[in-house]
């Protein structure tokens, strides 16, 4: 934001209605122990580009969750750029 871009987070899940319950599928990055698994995942976009450390570089927003995850996942906006300042301001005084 400091240089002028436009940075959002992101929020990745893969849910499933089964019966009346919804199920939240394990998300577990390739490259990674097995062990490691979420069922949400943050990551940072701007420009087209995602940045998360568990990707090692930045990686083309489309390429991102096959790349990182070995499927494709929706990825919708969690914060978008309007709402970073004051996401970061409420974060701080938690």
């Amino acid at each position: 934001m400091a240089e002028g871009r436009s940075p959002w987070i992101a929020r990745l899940r893969k849910t499933e209605l089964r019966g009346e319950d919804v199920f939240h599928a394990p998300l577990i990055p390739r490259g990674l122990p097995n062990q490691l698994a979420w069922t949400t995942h943050y990551v940072c976009c701007c420009d087209g580009l995602a940045y998360d450390p568990v990707a090692g570089l930045p990686v083309p927003l489309e390429a991102y969750s096959l790349e990182v995850f070995g499927q494709r996942i929706p990825m919708e906006v969690f914060v978008s750029t309007a709402e970073l300042p004051a996401y970061f301001v409420d974060e701080k005084i938690k």
